[in-house]
């Protein structure tokens, strides 16, 4: 059987072009397989509330519509399949390419071993957009070492999946500027990128026009965090008519944590309360009135948002299953999945998922700044940028929306790659007798 797949992935002794073949069919078929594993053991895709959004159904919500739309065409085959098809099947193309550009001498089975750690196989198979910010910036690394414009395309899709990614993209440019010595090249891919997903964002939003959620988002985090921005801002425009809606808010006690309860709970968006437009609206007066009087109150809140996105508490990011009609179309389906029977809330495996995500969190970091120490800016600049993105997602979220798991754990992938990418450089410079003495050594081997 072809020298058993060529000595388990090991390749052999074959011409370059052969074997190089082999190495990607080998990356591409771990990696489909790994991001669709997690839904085929479950037995259902994970889902939740939100993936009404996403699904391929004719129904587009608040949720950015690239996802629904690229998942459309399958849906009339694959069904409630159709989303994670496209997420596993893009995670092998950009695996399969980032290991044939940047990961040499990685195996893709210790590749598949790190992936399940940070539990970006369990996002591949999650019926949301969250996993695309990994493929957001796998595209941006392989771009500023290899241009494709597959992989272009890729990364301005990508962009769009999440109102989120275009702010942590432009954000993440100026880190990629500072740790990059093209910075020319730089600035040029990532301008291409950022111009790209506004343009479709926008020629999207006119085929598919939907009121969307912007700065309402941060109305309801002020609203819990910050509540005395409110009473401020009542006593100076006593007219606006969030001041009338008192009697709802008081319904929903502020607490610092569940930042999102005026959007879900109060639903101050329905028309009969603000709508859309009034709460966007009111998210700016909000925001004004926080950073003239209260930007300490805020700051802290943030702090302390950005900390509990670390915590133990959020297991795998959601629970995988709802019970609600609202999803009729999913929940009719999911007669018995695991994640219906508890899986995604068992104490063991929750427990077991934060020390290998931790680990995989600090090993990132650590992979980043040794590749600094013993390899220099440029060899860590992909590693650096990796762990920057992770770092700014982070502070996003705690600073315009809230503590919520996913928001986090969906962007561990990125600490998984950084550690790939200092396991390659260990191998490739170990093979050319290049590592310092520090590394050399008989307890490296």
């Amino acid at each position: 059987m072809r020298a058993r797949i060529v000595s388990w992935f090991g390749y052999g002794r074959l011409p370059a072009t052969v074997e190089a073949s082999v190495r990607r069919l080998a990356w591409l078929g771990v990696m489909l397989g790994l991001g669709l594993a997690p839904a085929l053991i479950n037995g259902f895709p994970i889902y939740f509330h939100d993936s009404l959004g996403y699904y391929g159904y004719t129904y587009y919500d608040v949720r950015a519509v690239t996802l629904a739309v690229l998942a459309q065409p399958l849906y009339g085959v694959l069904g409630v399949w159709s989303l994670i098809t496209v997420n596993a099947v893009v995670f092998a193309y950009l695996m399969m390419r980032f290991a044939d550009v940047l990961l040499k001498g990685v195996h893709p089975l210790l590749a598949a071993g790190v992936l399940t750690a940070a539990l970006t196989p369990f996002y591949v198979s999650f019926i949301a957009a969250d996993v695309w910010l990994v493929y957001l910036f796998m595209a941006m690394a392989l771009l500023l070492v290899r241009f494709s414009w597959l992989v272009l395309g890729i990364a301005v899709v990508a962009g769009t999946t999440h109102g989120s990614h275009v702010y942590i993209l432009a954000a993440a440019s100026v880190a990629a500027l500072a740790f990059r010595s093209c910075r020319m090249r730089t600035a040029v891919i990532f301008a291409a990128v950022i111009v790209g997903t506004v343009a479709l964002t926008v020629a999207l939003n006119r085929v598919y026009p939907a009121e969307k959620l912007g700065l309402g988002t941060v109305a309801s985090k002020i609203l819990n965090d910050v509540p005395q921005a409110l009473e401020q801002l009542c006593d100076e425009a006593p007219r606006e008519k969030i001041c009338r809606l008192t009697a709802l808010i008081a319904q929903h006690p502020a607490d610092g944590v569940e930042d999102d309860k005026f959007l879900w709970s109060a639903w101050l968006y329905a028309p009969e309360n603000l709508g859309f437009p009034g709460l966007n609206a009111l998210g700016g007066k909000l925001l004004m009135v926080v950073l003239r009087s209260y930007p300490m109150e805020f700051a802290t809140a943030a702090a302390m948002d950005f900390l509990r996105l670390f915590g133990p508490q959020h297991c795998m990011g959601v629970m995988g299953y709802v019970e609600e009609d609202v999803l009729m179309d999913l929940t009719r389906l999911d007669k018995d999945s695991l994640a219906r029977r508890g899986l995604f809330q068992n104490p063991q495996l929750c427990g077991m998922a934060f020390i290998l995500q931790t680990s995989v969190l600090i090993f990132g970091m650590l992979a980043a700044l040794w590749l600094l120490m013993r390899a220099g800016l440029q060899q860590a600049s992909i590693a650096l940028l990796l762990v920057s993105a992770l770092l700014i997602n982070d502070a996003f979220f705690a600073l315009a929306s809230g503590p919520f798991g996913r928001y986090h754990l969906r962007g561990m992938g990125l600490m998984a790659l950084s550690c790939l990418l200092a396991v390659s450089y260990y191998r490739t410079a170990r093979a050319r007798g290049s590592l310092s003495p520090l590394f050399a050594g008989r307890g490296m081997g």
